[in-house]
């Protein structure tokens, strides 16, 4: 091609299959049975009457009852609960102490694809966020007794309720005690937190992968749960590492993502399902991929997966073959 210009970007999408060694970046979910996978904690301080929870989940269900994040109390005279859930399709957020009050979004949230979820509680203020974008709001004036916290299921008087567990994924559960923003939710949902960050006061990335103990991964963070029931998936292929972005480009040389594909060849043309590292490439390469899969930090992976090549430089004038597979 005839070059007309002395900077040339070049942006190459190669859809390849064989033996990789990457950089690995784990991203696990938690998948819930629908009938006794939970995550129990004996306690919990983390409700509070100003508070952001914010989660990715992944359902196809309908029922009445779905919890996300919910809290109940110990005692069995006490029948207070807050619930953020999938309540028939929709995100709903409520609290129960003298009635169930509740605030609603109005589209559904039970695609069967990854969503982002979450809800600001500002006193008696409630806005609801879906993907970012603010979808449903009112006002719950009650201030429940709440002692024990389940993410997955919703323990009442004494008793895991049967009709609430969740069915699907979730992962990223975030529970701050402070009102966040729009922009704070949008400009942060798809990225891991450092567990630093200002008002966080519990934080699940759930990529443990094995074991029954979900740790809190804020920092110096303690509030543990235990996993019931409750298997390991893959997570939801927005969320990255914060230092990761598949809009950099290498300098004279390659920078490649690569991911996992649900189809081979991948259909759509490119679709990132599940990322999982990133390699670098000279400026000229020759690479023969074998047949046997991705290797990651010890793990083969069997799965088809592509890579995305990246690279700006700087050309002078003139004419250049450039070829992308062979």
């Amino acid at each position: 091609m005839l070059m007309k210009s002395k900077l040339m970007t070049l942006s190459a999408l190669l859809f390849l299959a064989g033996l990789l060694t990457v950089n690995a970046q784990t991203n696990y979910s938690l998948s819930f049975n629908g009938t006794s996978a939970h995550v129990s904690y004996s306690n919990s301080t983390s409700y509070s009457n100003t508070m952001t929870i914010e989660a990715w989940i992944k359902t196809t269900a309908y029922s009445s009852y779905d919890e996300i994040v919910g809290w109940g109390n110990t005692s069995s005279s006490t029948n207070h609960s807050v619930e953020f859930r999938v309540a028939n399709g929709k995100l709903e957020f409520g609290i129960n102490t003298n009635g169930w009050q509740a605030v609603a979004s109005s589209a559904s949230v039970n695609t069967g694809n990854w969503v982002h979820v979450a809800v600001v509680k500002n006193d008696t203020d409630i806005k609801l966020y879906i993907n970012g974008t603010q979808d449903g709001s009112g006002t719950i004036n009650q201030s429940p007794s709440v002692n024990v916290m389940e993410i997955g299921g919703f323990y009442y008087q004494q008793e895991m309720k049967y009709d609430y567990y969740f069915t699907g994924n979730i992962d990223e559960v975030r529970i701050w005690n402070t009102a966040r923003t729009a922009s704070e939710i949008s400009n942060n949902m798809c990225k891991e937190l450092t567990g630093s960050e200002t008002g966080l006061t519990n934080y699940y990335k759930m990529n443990e992968g094995s074991g029954s103990t979900l740790n809190d991964n804020k920092t110096n963070g303690t509030v543990n749960g235990t996993i019931y029931n409750a298997t390991y998936g893959y997570g939801p292929p927005a969320v990255t590492d914060s230092s990761f972005d598949s809009n950099t480009y290498g300098s004279d040389s390659w920078i490649g993502y690569v991911y996992q594909s649900q189809n081979w060849p991948p259909n759509p043309a490119y679709q990132p399902y599940q990322y999982l590292g990133s390699i670098t490439q000279s400026e000229i390469f020759n690479q023969n991929w074998g047949g046997s899969g991705p290797t990651l930090s010890g793990t083969t992976y069997i799965d088809n997966f592509h890579v995305r090549y990246r690279m700006k430089k700087s050309f002078p004038r003139g004419k250049y073959n450039i070829t992308a597979g062979a």
